[in-house]
């Protein structure tokens, strides 16, 4: 709830709480409610937006991305959106036995991943790790360090990507 407004929350469904909006969370259900919260730090000058926005991603088209081999997602918030540093966050999942293509990148841009469902095997450098629920890794922004997700099981595998930095 938040400006006398109220949404369901479920399984998929992402908020976008504007800088300065008092809002509460609450469970009415028997059912426990995983979420996981992001805060961005708001410079001067940012021009939030005035109320909650939800989006459910259920209800998003799923997209792939051009150059990344494999990844099946839907942009949640992005670009257009009243982000002040981030400039996306999108569920991506991973098929069995796929891979994103490895790549590295520069700054001004960052990139986190973190695993929502499943267990992924990232290729960070020349370093393969193990990640479950819960664990994240931001990729180096020195155009040096190539990274992937590759899930080599036979479940599908979910992970948030964040994108940071300066929006282009």
């Amino acid at each position: 709830r938040a400006g006398g407004k109220s949404f369901p929350l479920h399984k998929g469904v992402g908020v976008l709480v504007p800088a300065g909006l008092e809002f509460t969370l609450s469970n009415p259900g028997d059912s426990l409610l995983t979420l996981y919260v992001m805060a961005e730090p708001v410079g001067e000058g940012f021009k939030s937006a005035r109320e909650l926005i939800v989006k459910d991603e259920n209800t998003i088209p799923v997209g792939t991305t051009k150059s990344h081999w494999s990844h099946i997602l839907r942009v949640m918030f992005y670009r257009d959106d009243p982000l002040a540093r981030m400039y996306g966050l999108c569920p991506v999942w991973f098929a069995p036995m796929t891979m994103g293509q490895p790549h590295s990148h520069n700054l001004p841009g960052e990139e986190i991943w973190f695993v929502v469902e499943g267990e992924i095997t990232v290729l960070l450098g020349k370093q393969l790790r193990k990640l479950t629920p819960g664990m994240a890794y931001k990729i180096p922004p020195n155009g040096t360090t190539p990274h992937s997700n590759i899930n080599t099981g036979d479940t599908m595998v979910k992970m948030f990507w964040i994108g940071a930095g300066e929006k282009k």
